[in-house]
């Protein structure tokens, strides 16, 4: 039986965690992700930036802060 997350919940554990720590996330719960931009080895050195098809949103970290979406401006 897989367990239901909502994006509110998505949403604290990207808070609660660094880059590391969500991608585990995802992983353990079979969320959906399409790897748009990370560093690979380490996803907290630079950019790690997932999309999540089920919710239709972006998770972005930078050197393994969470940025919140309105916090990311295009310049």
């Amino acid at each position: 039986m897989k367990i239901v997350i909502d994006l509110k919940e998505i949403i604290e554990v990207a808070k609660a965690t660094d880059a590391v720590g969500f991608n585990t996330f995802v992983e353990e719960n079979e969320i959906e992700v399409e790897y748009l931009e990370y560093t690979v080895g380490d996803e907290n050195d630079g950019v790690y930036e997932v999309y999540l098809f089920e919710f239709d949103t972006t998770i972005v970290y930078i050197n393994g802060n969470y940025i919140h979406n309105e916090d990311l401006t295009i310049c």
